[in-house]
């Protein structure tokens, strides 16, 4: 379920903005307006305070490595993305507990996240990426955040941020996820699975949710990003931000074969 298009549609007939009618909308759905503590800063698109200056950010060298690398861990069920590590590094060296079971891969909350990043060759561009995933945390975040390359840069699918149900791209000219016209919502239920599909082309960046199109971004002409907590993500990676979840069936195909997949007997 998207957010829903007619409090948009009002917001803008009394002359607000689209970026604001649509982060006003997504307030709603998340239901963040009313649940927020005036104690706690708002929280950004990683689960950082937005009040952390761009300086604090940059003070943190993200060329050297920050901790050992993790150990290596095999993505069970179908498909062709086996080969994965543990993140330790950066906010990810206070990882939750990381558990490979016959049928999936569990990785525990994290304080404030846990990730896994490819340990194996995967394409830059002209590729669709499919993963099986569920939130399994009583805390309503990110459960599937997925950072992926676009040529030599990186952008980072959101799924399920702020209050458990935004999705977008980060960054996208500098706006997070939440801020730019990626964003949407959905209502994401816990101990359910998710497929997930990310396709990347020169033209077009998209995303589904079972079968369902969530995100469609043009990305010529716009500056791709990623915020500095997710450096030890690329060239591939998926994380969770203070929610555990678990994953399988993780799977990528150049565009190419995935149409002569869909085209064939």
């Amino acid at each position: 379920m998207t957010c829903s298009n007619p409090i948009t549609t009002l917001l803008q007939r009394a002359g607000v903005s689209g970026s604001f009618a649509r982060l006003c909308c997504i307030l709603v759905a998340a239901g963040l307006a009313s649940n927020s503590s005036a104690d706690e800063p708002t929280r950004g698109p990683a689960g950082t305070p937005t009040t952390e200056t761009t300086e604090e950010r940059t003070n943190v060298d993200t060329t050297k490595p920050q901790g050992e690398a993790g150990p290596a861990v095999t993505m069970p069920g179908a498909g062709n993305l086996r080969s994965w590590r543990v993140v330790n590094a950066f906010v990810y060296d206070t990882h939750g507990d990381v558990e490979v079971l016959e049928d999936r891969i569990k990785l525990g909350a994290g304080k404030p996240g846990s990730a896994l990043v490819i340990a194996q060759e995967v394409p830059k561009m002209d590729y669709e990426l499919a993963i099986d995933a569920m939130r399994t945390g009583e805390s309503s975040d990110i459960f599937c955040g997925i950072t992926a390359p676009f040529h030599d840069t990186h952008f980072t699918l959101v799924i399920g941020g702020w209050g458990g149900s935004v999705i977008g791209i980060s960054n996208v000219d500098h706006e997070s996820a939440i801020e730019n016209e990626t964003t949407t919502s959905w209502d994401f239920v816990n101990d359910r699975w998710y497929r997930i599909r990310l396709r990347v082309t020169e033209e077009s960046i998209e995303a589904w949710i079972d079968d369902e199109r969530a995100v469609k971004l043009d990305p010529r002409h716009r500056e791709l990003s990623i915020w500095w907590e997710q450096q030890p993500t690329r060239p591939l990676g998926i994380f969770t931000w203070k929610t555990s979840a678990a994953y399988c069936n993780a799977s990528i195909k150049s565009v190419k074969d995935v149409a002569s997949d869909k085209s064939g007997p």
